[in-house]
């Protein structure tokens, strides 16, 4: 199982990448490699760490393109749904004209599944969706939650809030589950809700939806589950 790695190894490791021409010292070049095997994805889009990992020597030009993309490496542990939630007082979604789902006042919440989900992150959306307290109180104050008021809750997929915009002018994708794990966590999570709100409504996965909504507030805020 890969080790918890830290953005202080990551540091360490692209350091010793692009200083080191050959790895002469048995002991480091275990640990380098300990490092680097947390890190994905490695084969396809990674080919120079890949060399490293099978102990195929590693030019100083592969270096070079390793440290330049560093930004781009993500810990096994990282991966964290995502959710934008808004305070509505209505929200619908429409596909072909046609409307798949629709709520009056409650949350419209867009979700996105990133590599690695699973139930765990899944329940976790959930508990933070309902349990976030955004409606106001008698008095005014954000103090209550969608489980309070009995509020009802949109969910719609979207995958490209996982896109990493870190740098350059087009999203990355990289960063977002498969259509195949997308679909399958996003599937499970509107299950689970089901089982606790009777006024669930969704979108359509993988459609070109059209959503309406009414932002009450406006209220609108980003949600991770790790």
């Amino acid at each position: 199982m890969a080790a918890h790695i830290m953005p202080a190894d990551e540091i360490y490791v692209l350091n010793r990448l692009t200083t080191l021409r050959h790895f002469v010292d048995p002991p480091a070049k275990r640990h380098l490699l300990a490092l680097v095997a947390a890190w994905r994805p490695i084969d396809d889009e990674w080919p120079e760490l890949s060399d490293l990992l099978h102990g195929r020597s590693m030019t100083s030009t592969g270096m070079f393109r390793v440290a330049s993309r560093r930004f781009h490496l993500r810990p096994e542990t990282a991966h964290s749904m995502i959710s934008l939630i808004q305070r509505v007082t209505e929200a619908r979604v429409v596909v072909d004209d046609v409307t798949v789902g629709a709520i009056g006042p409650g949350i419209l919440a867009l979700i996105a599944v990133e590599r690695g989900d699973g139930a765990a992150q899944a329940q976790r959306m959930l508990e933070r969706i309902e349990g976030y307290r955004i409606f106001s109180d008698d008095l005014g104050r954000m103090n209550r939650s969608l489980l309070d008021i009995g509020g009802d809750l949109l969910l719609v997929s979207q995958f490209t809030l996982a896109a990493d915009t870190q740098k350059g002018m087009r999203p990355s994708f990289t960063p977002a589950a498969s259509p195949e794990e997308g679909l399958r966590w996003f599937n499970y999570l509107t299950e689970i809700a089901a089982t606790r709100h009777p006024r669930l409504a969704t979108g359509r996965f993988g459609a070109h939806m059209k959503v309406h909504l009414i932002n009450d507030g406006p209220v609108t805020f980003w949600l991770n589950a790790k």
